[in-house]
């Protein structure tokens, strides 16, 4: 069983914790944290491989987002920070290149996104993957995400970005939650 690196700070902020537990919230992000770095995938009989592994990519996606969303609602972070990453930037400007209009096609967005969506599209000097993610997570969940709607065929490259996604969602939980314990008094 492959199992994920675990959250850089989580046991030194149990180990601080003791001799009472985690704080609730916190072991649900945890928890959150834990299944989405160690989720492998969906299987999914019937239906052809590629579009199975499109469809996983972006369910990890999703419980990426869950975990990350989760911990900035326990930390009372009403600003989201950018989720920064140049390569995945470029490569999702390569991969879905109806860019804005695919998804705009698939789930109404709200306006604040959809402008941020339409910014990241049309500006490569642009990083912030954090629209893309979001809005994957909400599509899938919420919306009528397809992979041929939103133009992945699951070829390397877009499996690639997707998986990329997941990564960089996971490292910006792990960073959020290591700051924050790192800033907290210890005495």
């Amino acid at each position: 069983m492959k199992m994920s690196p675990i959250l850089t700070s989580w046991q030194d902020y149990v180990n601080f914790r003791r001799p009472s537990k985690p704080e609730g919230k916190f072991s649900t992000f945890y928890a959150r944290y834990n299944f989405a770095s160690n989720f492998s995938g969906l299987q999914i009989d019937g239906m052809n491989p590629k579009t199975s592994n499109v469809y996983s990519a972006v369910t990890k996606i999703a419980f990426c987002y869950s975990a990350l969303e989760h911990l900035e609602f326990s930390l009372a972070i009403h600003r989201k920070p950018e989720i920064l990453a140049p390569d995945l930037a470029k490569l999702i400007r390569i991969c879905m290149p109806r860019g804005c209009s695919a998804i705009n096609e698939r789930m109404p967005l709200t306006p604040n996104l959809s402008l941020r969506l339409e910014a990241l599209f049309e500006n490569e000097n642009l990083i912030d993957v954090r629209p893309v993610v979001e809005q994957f997570r909400h599509s899938l969940f919420h919306g009528k995400f397809t992979p041929s709607g939103w133009g992945l065929k699951g070829g390397k490259s877009s499996l690639g970005m997707l998986e990329g996604l997941g990564q960089v969602t996971l490292r910006k939980a792990d960073e959020t939650f290591t700051y924050w314990f790192d800033s907290q008094p210890k005495n």
